[in-house]
């Protein structure tokens, strides 16, 4: 509960009580939702909360059990650019995927955080990493990030996407190209 109101004073009260044994599983323990102590604190953008559980030992890759999504799709979904930025310093795994196949960059384009989309891209870059494999993923339903940002309107994050090399001529695995996609959503 600490974690989701941004209190990491709590928090470290809390975990000052727990027997040393017992900390990885404080530390771990989910709620009826599903998600982590960690994973609650980066949904919500609570940086404080977030550096402190994972200098505490917070597994970064730990998934929620409904669909799969780790500590950093579920910032970049939120579009809070300093905890993306926080948990891919400390290692995170930027080609991480849920049960569907979406990766960070997926979420973050369907939501249209354009901020958190390009900072993801320049850090690829940075890293050394395949930024074609990372803007070309496909999702189970065939969808890269570029299909997401114009199924769901996002013009700012399809230009950012389609200038980092995202292949303007993408189809999902039911034929629909961008075009349709926007279409068919009324943008």
């Amino acid at each position: 509960m600490a974690c989701r109101h941004r209190n990491t004073q709590v928090a470290q009260h809390l975990l000052g009580a727990i027997e040393s044994l017992d900390r990885q599983a404080f530390l771990e323990a989910r709620g009826e939702d599903g998600f982590t102590p960690l994973y609650a604190a980066c949904a919500r953008g609570f940086e404080p909360v977030v550096q402190f559980l994972l200098n505490e030992g917070s597994n970064l890759e730990a998934k929620d059990e409904t669909i799969g999504l780790t500590p950093l799709i579920a910032a970049s979904a939120a579009g809070e650019l300093q905890v993306v930025l926080l948990l891919l310093r400390r290692g995170a795994d930027i080609e991480a995927m849920d049960n569907d196949h979406m990766t960070s960059l997926h979420y973050a384009s369907f939501q249209g955080h354009h901020e958190v989309v390009t900072f993801m891209l320049d850090w690829v870059e940075r890293e050394g990493l395949d930024r074609n494999a990372i803007v070309e993923a496909m999702d189970r339903f065939g969808k890269t990030p570029l299909c997401w940002a114009c199924e769901a309107g996002h013009l700012e994050v399809a230009e950012v996407l389609l200038d980092a090399g995202a292949n303007a001529k993408a189809a999902d695995d039911h034929g629909f190209t961008l075009l349709h996609l926007a279409s068919l959503n009324g943008h």
